[in-house]
């Protein structure tokens, strides 16, 4: 099977109709949800052709696995103040007490996440490790004491524990107060101080 075009070999126009049906998943799974959105309503609200769309994207779990990236790069920039100042410890809990904030404002898109993760598709689940390695990076990016052995055992159990109970409130299995109760706890064993 041949793989989708990648988004470097893309001209100005096919690039500008790729960033528009990424906007379009982005724009429709937050108004109706992961399950109201499919190929061909993404094609009609991005203006982009469903025999295009299939150029750029291997299945729609590849697409929705990119655009659910493509949300989530400006979330993992650090530079915010209360990322910059204070203890490992209080950072790292400022960084994902924003980012769990943002799937608070827009839960439609921790369904995305949770659609996107599960994917057996192997363009998605290529994706959805680039998302996972940014997010890594941007946690890094805010545990800066810590000795570099103990920073990338921390991160690596953070980002892991901290995906692993977006999941957990996204299916009920507990509350958004008890999802920060638990990260925080396990920051505190990783990053005591």
């Amino acid at each position: 099977m041949e793989g989708p075009l990648p988004r470097e070999s893309l001209t100005a126009r096919q690039i500008e109709k790729y960033d528009n049906a990424l906007h379009s998943v982005v724009r429709l799974v937050h108004l109706h949800g992961v399950a109201a959105v499919n190929l061909k309503s993404v094609s009609a609200d991005s203006g982009v052709a469903l025999a295009t769309l299939y150029r750029f994207f291997n299945s729609k779990d590849h697409l929705f696995a990119a655009a659910f990236d493509r949300w989530q790069t400006p979330l993992v920039e650090v530079g915010e103040p209360d990322l910059r100042d204070g203890s490992d410890r209080g950072r790292a809990s400022a960084y994902i007490v924003r980012g769990t904030r943002s799937f608070q404002r827009t839960p439609n898109m921790l369904g995305l996440l949770v659609f996107a993760t599960v994917s057996t598709d192997p363009f998605a689940s290529e994706q959805m490790l680039r998302s996972r390695r940014r997010n890594s990076a941007g946690l890094a990016k805010v545990i800066t004491d810590a000795p570099e052995a103990v920073r990338a055992i921390a991160v690596a159990v953070l980002e892991s524990f901290w995906w692993d109970q977006l999941v957990e409130w996204h299916t009920g299995r507990c509350t958004h107060a008890q999802l920060l109760e638990r990260v925080d706890s396990a920051i505190d064993v990783l990053l005591p101080g």
